[in-house]
């Protein structure tokens, strides 16, 4: 057995006997070992795709497109809803997308059962450095969710969305 089998197969073992879900690569973890470790987490990937070392929460509620880029420092949260990106998404460093929340509840407990909600990046969308996309959010193709924006709303195609929450800015050019 090769070297990366070896190390697959352990961390495959190792996740199965702590359940874990969380993946974290490391910089010691190689580009297709960490493709290979996701794949067997459930997350559907398409070719192309890179990952630099973010921490994505391992289920078979994430699909990525094809020729997508998640950069460092990323946290993907789909709860139990889906989060589908699209075909040549890039996902600046520091970015978190959660599907997941809880229902609000009284002052006794404000945050009450789970209510997760899926999350849909378009085609050829750009999320900025530290951008926030909240459940139950459309980010249309082409839009561009600036660097610190956090998104509570749909945003429309071939748009870009500034601010806390993030609010159109202009339309942008096909």
């Amino acid at each position: 057995m090769n070297r990366l089998g070896w190390l697959v197969g352990k961390a495959v073992e190792l996740a199965e006997r702590f359940d874990l879900q969380v993946l974290a690569p490391t910089r010691s973890v190689p580009r297709r070992a960490r493709i290979l470790l996701l794949k067997l987490g459930g997350i559907k990937i398409g070719r192309g795709s890179h990952f630099a070392h973010s921490t994505i929460l391992v289920n078979k509620h994430i699909r990525f497109g094809t020729d997508c880029f998640v950069n460092t420092g990323c946290r993907l949260d789909p709860g139990d809803a889906q989060i589908e990106i699209g075909d040549n998404v890039l996902i600046g460093p520091g970015v978190i997308i959660t599907a997941a929340s809880h229902r609000m509840g009284s002052h006794r407990r404000r945050g009450m059962e789970a209510h997760d909600q899926p999350i849909r990046i378009g085609a050829g969308s750009w999320i900025g450095a530290g951008a926030v996309v909240l459940p139950g959010v459309t980010v249309g193709a082409g839009c561009v969710v600036a660097a610190g924006a956090v998104v509570t709303k749909d945003c429309e195609p071939d748009a870009l969305y500034t601010g806390v929450p993030a609010r159109f800015a202009r339309q942008l050019a096909n």
